[in-house]
C-alpha cells in the first residue's frame, strides 16, 4: 500500500505568509501524512527575487524540524516531471 503525502508545489518566490499558513494547516490535521515541498523553477520569468537553490534551502532550514515536512530539491518544472518520480511511492493529495 502507498502512503499517503500532500503535495505542495509552486516557484514559492518569495515564501509568504500564505504558503506557511498552508502548511501549518496541513500540519494542525495530525494526520501523520507526508507534506512534500517542491519549489519549482519557472523558466518563464526573466528573474525571479531569490535564486532556486536558495529558496530550497531557506525552506528546509525553516522546516528542518518537522519531519513530516520534506522539502524537495529537484527543482521540477512541469508538475508532471514531479508525479513521475513520486506517483509510484505516493498517493498524492494536490495541495493548491
Amino acid at each position: 500500500m502507498k502512503k499517503v503525502a500532500y503535495f505542495f508545489g509552486g516557484s514559492f518566490d518569495p515564501w509568504h505568509n500564505g504558503h506557511e499558513r498552508t502548511i501549518r494547516d496541513l500540519l494542525a490535521k495530525k494526520d501523520e501524512r507526508v507534506i512534500l515541498i517542491a519549489p519549482a523553477y519557472n523558466p518563464w520569468k526573466n528573474s525571479g527575487l531569490i535564486p532556486l537553490k536558495e529558496r530550497i534551502n531557506i525552506l528546509k532550514e525553516l522546516y528542518k524540524n518537522i519531519p513530516q515536512v520534506r522539502v524537495l530539491e529537484e527543482g521540477f518544472t512541469y508538475t508532471v516531471e514531479f508525479l513521475e518520480k513520486y506517483a509510484p511511492n505516493y498517493e498524492l493529495i494536490l495541495v493548491m
